[in-house]
């Protein structure tokens, strides 16, 4: 089947170089984007159009404790020790001075100086054909975009990373995410995403993740999750959004 035929939103130059020229260890697989559900807040007082938001991943680091904005999607797991999320810095799993990463990360790029990171954790082997495979095998979380215009493009700027701590937590193999999902939750709660690979030579460093979407209602649900290389891995993925990652394309 032709996943790409069916995608019906644009992924934007950056995204069609990226499916372009992967390779077995740097995937992009695009699945069709579903419809949501329509709010009627697009528009401000007197009808003048709000700029639309989706919030930062800025806020105090911690266990299961998420930016403002920002929340776990239980749809994925609900196994708050085992499959942990939460907002972490460059150098610490979920600011813990006694989880230290093996080696810290590096700024993000355009961050703005940014410390805080949001973080999931994934068991969860992926599988580029079926990414809902896995239930309960991964944290994910999400954010509500809000204030768009149906019917205008969008691009959102995100920024992946992953990372190893040296504490060993579980029984698993401790490594770096080799896989990352960026996807929209319908009204029937289904996900459909696009999903982006790196090799082990990337783990440690940020890589651009950009989504160019056409606005279907006037907010959606965006999800984050990784996904580890084998069965019996353990790994953490990263997502950075700055204020101002998402920008209306003029068309």
């Amino acid at each position: 089947m032709n996943l790409v035929q069916k995608l019906p939103v644009a992924l934007g130059l950056a995204g069609l170089m990226m499916m372009s020229s992967c390779s077995k260890e740097d995937v992009q697989v695009p699945e069709p984007i579903a419809s949501h559900n329509t709010s009627s807040n697009t528009r401000g007082i007197g009808g003048i159009a709000f700029k639309p938001i989706i919030s930062p991943t800025y806020g105090p680091a911690g266990l299961n404790l998420h930016p403002d904005g920002w929340e776990r999607d239980l749809t994925a797991s609900n196994y708050l020790i085992g499959l942990p999320s939460g907002t972490s810095t460059l150098t610490h799993l979920f600011g813990n001075e006694a989880l230290p990463w093996d080696k810290p990360l590096p700024a993000v790029p355009g961050g703005s100086g940014a410390n805080s990171i949001l973080t999931t954790s994934s068991n969860s082997k992926v599988d580029p054909l079926n990414l809902n495979i896995g239930a309960n095998k991964r944290s994910a979380v999400k954010t509500k975009i809000k204030n768009l215009t149906p019917g205008k493009v969008y691009q959102l700027q995100t920024y992946v990373s992953t990372t190893v701590c040296k504490m060993k937590q579980n029984n698993y193999k401790q490594v770096g995410a080799r896989f990352f999902r960026l996807s929209w939750i319908g009204a029937n709660g289904k996900k459909n995403a696009i999903c982006t690979g790196l090799s082990a030579l990337k783990i440690g460093t940020w890589v651009a993740l950009p989504l160019t979407f056409t606005a279907e209602s006037s907010e959606q649900v965006l999800a984050f999750e990784g996904y580890t290389k084998e069965d019996n891995e353990f790994t953490y993925a990263h997502i950075f959004v700055d204020y101002g990652s998402l920008t209306e394309v003029n068309n």
